[in-house]
């Protein structure tokens, strides 16, 4: 049995590890974070380590895999990486931005063996699931854990049937631990909105290319990354049902409740727990009685939906700490 390339994934770390070094110094003069009133953190700090990110993934991409069209729909997520990185520098509209991730998910939808009816809800997903990144990056360590778990995790899942998006989902997760390490708290640069947008949309368009040889991956890929789309489904829905303005910044999720709760570096760890204790193995499970998926899935969703509830996500209560 063919088995992952160590060499590159070893690689995708260590491009990604000392690109950041290259990108920090200059991201501490041209693009600093600085806080406000939305912010988990306290001092101007740089952003846009997500450059090398992508680089990295790419790069080794380009070097070792260079002629295998398994890989072309990722490529279609460079633009994603471009503007992000262009609004890192300065805004950019709106409207600009969602027609560029638009563009991008219309042509990796494409380069797959799609029926026509499928594009437009698989398009939605896609361009849902890379703005779900950029709304919970808010804590240090949060996006490159969630990355590095689901990537590695998918990577593993894969591993056996599907060794090119094995491959795809572990430089993610390699590139991903790179960046964790600069990241982890407290952070010393953030990803961007050049690597936040890029990952959602790589590790989803990972999990769409599994599910087309057999659906049972998607079952597998909404229990991975319940711990981000929960969140973020809940806080979006509660926010439109009370009349707030839904597409305004803001600090209501729950994984930011619970951080001004408890702190980010408990909400942290309490992610990882969350992700290696019960996600991986209900995932685990689905694979091993495809039979009871559904059943699976709501069992592993049911207690993020409570954990949402409970921390009031959405709501503009304001909350004590503990």
């Amino acid at each position: 049995m063919a088995t992952l390339n160590v060499s590159a994934l070893m690689a995708a770390l260590l491009l990604s590890g000392f690109g950041i070094a290259g990108v920090f110094h200059y991201a501490r003069h041209k693009l600093l974070d600085r806080p406000n009133a939305r912010s988990a953190h306290q001092a101007a700090t740089p952003r846009g380590a997500g450059l090398a990110v992508v680089l990295a993934i790419f790069c080794v991409l380009g070097l070792a895999y260079h002629d295998n069209a398994a890989f072309w729909p990722l490529w279609a997520g460079l633009p994603i990486a471009w503007v992000g990185w262009l609004d890192d520098h300065g805004h950019v509209a709106a409207t600009k931005r969602l027609l560029v991730h638009g563009l991008c998910a219309v042509a990796a939808l494409l380069l797959l063996p799609l029926p026509w009816l499928a594009l437009a809800p698989l398009l939605l997903v896609l361009v849902w699931a890379l703005n779900l990144f950029n709304f919970m990056d808010g804590i240090d360590g949060l996006a490159g854990s969630e990355a590095v778990f689901f990537g590695a995790s998918l990577s593993v899942l894969l591993s056996h049937d599907h060794l090119m998006l094995s491959t795809q989902a572990g430089l993610i997760a390699a590139a991903s631990a790179g960046f964790l390490f600069w990241n982890w708290p407290p952070a010393k640069i953030f990803l961007g909105d050049v690597g936040s947008g890029f990952l959602g949309f790589a590790l989803a368009l990972t999990v769409l290319e599994a599910a087309l040889y057999d659906n049972l991956y998607a079952y597998q890929g909404l229990i991975l990354s319940a711990g981000f789309w929960v969140d973020a489904s809940i806080t979006l829905v509660v926010r439109m049902a009370t009349g707030q303005v839904w597409y305004r910044a803001h600090n209501l999720h729950g994984y930011q409740k619970a951080a001004r709760r408890f702190g980010a570096v408990a909400v942290l760890w309490g992610y990882w727990a969350l992700n290696l204790g019960w996600l991986l193995p209900m995932a685990w499970l689905v694979g091993h009685y495809p039979d009871s998926r559904v059943e699976l899935t709501v069992l592993a969703l049911l207690p993020l939906t409570v954990a949402a509830w409970y921390l009031r996500a959405g709501h503009l209560a304001v909350e004590t700490r503990s």
